[in-house]
C-alpha cells in the first residue's frame, strides 16, 4: 500500500492525488482519498446493517481538499 500524506485513511494506492472531505460525527471530517472513501463507506454500510446510523455520501458530492 501507498500513503498518501493528504489522507487520513490506511488504504491509499497512490502517494498523492485528490483528496475529499468526508463527514464523520457532527463536529468532525475524514479527509480521505478516493481508496479509503470506498472502504469507509463499505465499514458504514456493515454499521448500518448492525443496526447504527451512518450517512452514505457520494463521493462527488463531497468537497475537494483543499478547496
Amino acid at each position: 500500500m501507498k500513503n498518501n500524506n493528504m489522507c487520513d485513511g490506511a488504504h491509499c494506492v497512490n502517494d498523492s492525488g485528490e483528496v475529499r472531505v468526508v463527514p464523520y460525527c457532527d463536529n468532525g471530517n475524514l479527509i480521505l482519498c478516493r481508496n479509503c472513501f470506498i472502504h469507509e463507506m463499505n465499514w458504514r454500510r456493515e454499521q448500518i446493517f448492525l443496526g447504527r446510523k451512518f450517512d452514505i455520501p457520494i463521493w462527488s458530492s463531497l468537497a475537494l481538499y483543499p478547496d
